[in-house]
């Protein structure tokens, strides 16, 4: 007869398994009671992040998250909650969560109990991995140079890690859900905002233009980019000054290739809708256009 108990600790030792996501490392977990363990009802694992956890939902278990070190936020069917010791939260099957670290040297430490014991067949992963929130245009990053420079790089680590003849055991199925696809998102998203911010260089000085909110967020996005604005709208002769500045960007506008920048940017909005079905050619044709977005713009 079968004993009706398992002590765990020497023999079996409880597993410890490395999370990672695309090229990513991003915490591990220690699974103290798992059913490779002999449980069947109830799963204990402490869970180590020192970055944000994929985006994920479980059909039948449910789970309860216990904040033991650090400081985080839990992602909760489209809520962000704080997460810092003192916290719990019990997460229901069928909501989709995920917890990251607020700080990017600190980890964050949690506890999690499952019921019934934590089963991989019964995740379900959502396709925005980890990346949880939509770029928002007031907290773009840096310069239209610097961001396509490092999509450049991105795309050519992809393309060697895909089609080189020692390539790496890559998912591409991940890179839709990872940090480095988001910078290519925001190549996408500065040249939507260079466009608008055109359209109103062109039209700036017309009576009958009527700028729309979002046409004036790329212009005050994208304009000092090109110029450094330093001088306050209080300061004496700013108007002059602004005038000057305005002028000088509508030059800047009228020089760019924009029959180029068409054409880059319909290969890219294909690249991004599915980078599974890309070509090593196609690859390496966006890798050139980020490197001329790199050098083309300030």
């Amino acid at each position: 007869m079968a004993a009706g108990y398992t002590v765990i600790g020497r023999e079996p030792k409880p597993k410890v398994v490395k999370l990672k996501h695309w090229r990513n490392d991003f915490g591990e977990v220690e699974e103290l009671i798992s059913e490779s363990l002999g449980a069947g009802r109830v799963g204990v694992a402490t869970v180590t992040l020192t970055g944000p956890d994929i985006l994920h939902s479980h059909a039948n278990t449910e789970e309860t998250y216990i904040c033991i070190k650090g400081e985080g936020e839990i992602f909760l069917d489209e809520e962000i909650v704080r997460f810092i010791p003192g916290v719990s939260v019990i997460i229901k099957p069928g909501t989709v969560h995920a917890a990251r670290p607020t700080s990017s040297r600190d980890s964050l430490v949690f506890s999690c109990i499952s019921s019934p014991a934590f089963n991989s067949g019964d995740v379900i992963n959502d396709p925005r991995g980890r990346r949880w929130e939509g770029i928002k245009e007031e907290d773009m990053p840096g310069r239209l140079s610097g961001v396509s420079a490092s999509a450049g790089m991105i795309m050519m680590r992809l393309r060697i890690g895909i089609f080189a003849s020692e390539k790496e055991n890559l998912k591409i199925s991940e890179f839709k859900g990872s940090m480095e696809f988001e910078r290519i998102l925001m190549v996408e998203k500065l040249l939507d905002l260079l466009e608008r911010a055109k359209e109103v260089a062109e039209n700036k000085d017309d009576p009958a233009f009527k700028i729309t909110e979002k046409q004036y967020k790329a212009y005050k996005i994208i304009r000092p980019q090109f110029f450094k604005e330093s001088i306050k709208d209080s300061d004496p002769g700013w108007e002059e000054w602004n005038t000057a500045i305005d002028k000088r960007f509508k030059e800047r506008m009228a020089g760019i290739k924009w029959d180029k920048i068409k054409e880059g940017r319909e290969s890219l909005k294909k690249f991004i809708n599915n980078p599974e079905d890309a070509t090593e050619e196609e690859i390496g044709n966006l890798e050139e256009f980020f490197g001329c977005l790199s050098v083309s713009f300030p």
